[in-house]
């Protein structure tokens, strides 16, 4: 079984820049979705991020590596291994305390994996060689020096932590930092004892055995999960299509509630421009008609006073019905972020209810090829029982014709 999902946010992918290590360079376009990625067989967590295609982010959580949060909705790490440092934006502190929580975990995990390592080299040192057929009364033990030490910090830093079965951890190219047994020469004396040569070849053959099949049931398990990932990978083909149509479809309403978000937004950038414009002259009629009644005690006509002073109230009528269309306006594009905000997390609940389903029809094709292999066992069998049983049926029917035969004879 290989890696499955176990937590999935919506953010904002950034890295460092490598120029200054100051700044940091968007490496998506939007929000994209970021996954953390938990195999179970090597027990190594994977924090990955795709946009149109392309890995933003592919990093391995090693058990030195720290996830920081700088602010309330933004929080970062460092990856040796690619040589950069990762930030994530997030929409909420929520999803920041729950990416933040499950980086933890896979850090515990790692930290874990690695101390299991260095109990294994150690275990494996101490072991004698097998096959050795020397007297047992000193043995030589070999305990991991500072070389090994800093060999494993290396790896765990690199974050290629292998599974010791699958593919153990190669020995460096230099004879100094080769963390092998030929390197140490400690030996502890022991107290004498007495045992034969008999019975140390007998010991060392039964440790090859045991080895051996050691070795064999991996190959079978091994072969096993060849197996079924092949049916896996053949089931989920089937359905890429259909999951594809709808991606597409989500993709479309998506594209289509932005769409009109923009163009309210557009809306209230031109209402706001007519209302400063409406503002505007309604200033310059202010104006004018404080220059009108300093005029007054000069030449005072009622008719163009009150005519002014209407238009003052429609304008002001005008202004008061664009203020409350604004506001209406306002509310809308909030139902609409709303709306959006909904859409988007209905995508992601879409996009995990997908992986279930794909992980089911795995187990569902699988459970059907092994019941109709079954079956097809089981007519195969009763077609040869019923062939038997023709034949035995003819031979019957000839040995009653003879029968009849002989009676009539008689």
């Amino acid at each position: 079984m290989g890696e499955k999902p176990v937590l999935n946010v919506q953010a904002h992918v950034f890295q460092i820049d490598p120029e200054t290590k100051r700044k940091w360079l968007p490496s998506s376009s939007s929000s994209v979705r970021v996954a953390y990625y938990h195999d179970p067989n090597r027990k190594t967590y994977r924090i990955i991020a795709i946009e149109s295609g392309k890995a933003l982010v592919n990093s391995t959580v090693t058990a030195n590596m720290t996830f920081t949060k700088t602010s309330p909705k933004f929080g970062q790490w460092s990856d040796h291994r690619a040589n950069t440092v990762f930030g994530l934006g997030f929409a909420s502190e929520k999803d920041l305390s729950l990416f933040a929580d499950k980086f933890s975990e896979a850090k515990t995990a790692a930290k874990a994996l690695l101390e299991e390592r260095k109990k294994m080299k150690t275990r494996d040192f101490v072991q004698p060689p097998a096959g050795s057929k020397k007297d047992t009364s000193e043995v030589k033990s070999f305990p991991p020096d500072n070389n090994s030490e800093k060999y494993n910090e290396e790896t765990s830093q690199n974050g290629n932590i292998s599974d010791p079965i699958s593919s153990p951890p190669t020995s460096s190219s230099s004879p100094s930092s080769s963390p092998t047994i030929t390197s140490v020469t400690a030996t502890v004396s022991l107290p004498p004892t007495t045992v034969t040569t008999t019975s140390v070849v007998n010991g060392s053959d039964k440790h090859n055995d045991e080895k051996h099949l050691s070795f064999e049931q991996q190959i079978e398990s091994l072969k096993f999960e060849n197996s079924k990932l092949k049916v896996a990978l053949a089931s989920s083909a089937q359905n890429v299509k259909k999951w594809e149509s709808e991606m597409q479809t989500l993709r479309n309403n998506n594209a289509m509630l932005t769409t009109a978000l923009e163009e309210s937004t557009q809306h209230v950038a031109e209402w706001k421009r007519q209302l400063q414009k409406y503002k505007e002259e309604c200033d310059q009629l202010k104006k004018k008609v404080t220059e009108m009644e300093r005029e007054k005690s000069e030449f005072v006509n009622p008719e163009e006073v009150s005519q002014i002073k209407k238009e003052n109230e429609e304008l002001k009528e005008v202004l008061s019905e664009v203020q409350v269309d604004l506001e209406m306006k306002r509310e809308e594009v909030q139902k609409k972020e709303d709306s959006l905000y909904e859409m988007k997390e209905n995508l992601r609940e879409t996009e995990q209810e997908r992986n279930k389903l794909k992980l089911r029809n795995s187990e569902l094709d699988e459970h059907v090829k092994t019941t109709t292999a079954s079956y097809k066992q089981k007519l195969t069998t009763l077609k040869d029982q019923h062939r038997q049983l023709g034949i035995q049926l003819s031979s019957v029917v000839t040995l009653h014709k003879d029968l009849f035969g002989q009676l009539e004879e008689q």
